[in-house]
């Protein structure tokens, strides 16, 4: 147990001690070749304290695809929350949004067994992979890639919009490869 507390509080240092992106590994959905501890993002975010997925469909069923198709894989399913803090805590909110992802992967094929669910919480604040834009209250928010959307980040932006559009970034899931099978 205290090799696990030691890893998991070594990773969080770690995470939030980098600004760079490139420090976690990524892999794609046509990727056929994966490497255990790459990380994939995925566009499923979450309203502010709701567990309810929104987010396109298509992104949905292009994951589900994927796990089929690799079931030599088995995955930590992932869930992170913004860092405004709620009642519930958001280590709770998040592992039941992992939860309810693997839900739906389940109902929809996908063996339980290869998924494990796993709650980040807010200690993970969001790296920007690509220049992005995002939409909020019909103004376009842009964030630059490599930008870190911590809570100095957040604080410093010039606007309410620009600062909500900043956290629903950090409400975002992941897929996470644990072991090659």
């Amino acid at each position: 147990m205290k090799s696990i507390l030691f890893g998991l509080f070594f990773t969080l240092i770690t995470a939030s001690s980098f600004s760079q992106c490139d420090t976690i590994r990524h892999f794609t959905l046509n990727d056929t070749v994966f490497v255990e501890g790459s990380v994939y993002y995925f566009n499923v975010y979450y309203d502010l304290h709701q567990r309810g997925i929104k987010g396109d469909n298509n992104v949905i069923f292009n994951i589900i695809e994927f796990l089929k198709t690799n079931s030599n894989l088995t995955l930590q399913i992932g869930s992170h929350t913004d860092i405004r803090p709620i009642a519930m805590t958001n280590d709770t909110l998040s592992f039941r949004r992992a939860v309810q992802l693997i839900n739906h992967f389940e109902t929809e094929g996908v063996d339980r067994d290869r998924m494990l669910p796993w709650g980040y919480g807010s200690t993970q604040p969001y790296c920007v992979q690509n220049d992005t834009v995002v939409m909020y209250q019909k103004q376009e928010c842009f964030f630059e890639k490599g930008t870190m959307i911590t809570k100095e980040y957040i604080e410093s932006l010039p606007d309410n919009n620009t600062r909500e559009a900043a956290h629903s970034l950090n409400r975002r899931a992941e897929l996470k490869i644990l072991k090659i099978n």
